[in-house]
């Protein structure tokens, strides 16, 4: 997995959920970097996306539940 995964993964094990603004805000990384990460959990399974419900337009990520044991 690219370092960027795990930097995103990290993040969301310390944040309910984010958007992919936010991630970016919070991790320093490019809007592209984000979603590349973030299409890679979530192949994996580590990542399941949720509409953000204050802006449509937008998607909640977070660890999957069923990984949710993992997180510490």
């Amino acid at each position: 997995m690219p370092p960027s995964s795990k930097l995103v993964y990290i993040v969301l094990q310390h944040e309910e959920a984010l958007t992919q603004k936010k991630l970016a805000e919070e991790t320093r990384l490019s809007k592209r970097t984000i979603r590349y990460a973030l299409q890679q959990l979530e192949s994996t399974g580590l990542v399941e996306e949720d509409i953000y419900i204050r802006d449509a337009r937008q998607n909640l990520y977070r660890l999957s539940e069923s990984n949710c044991t993992a997180c510490g």
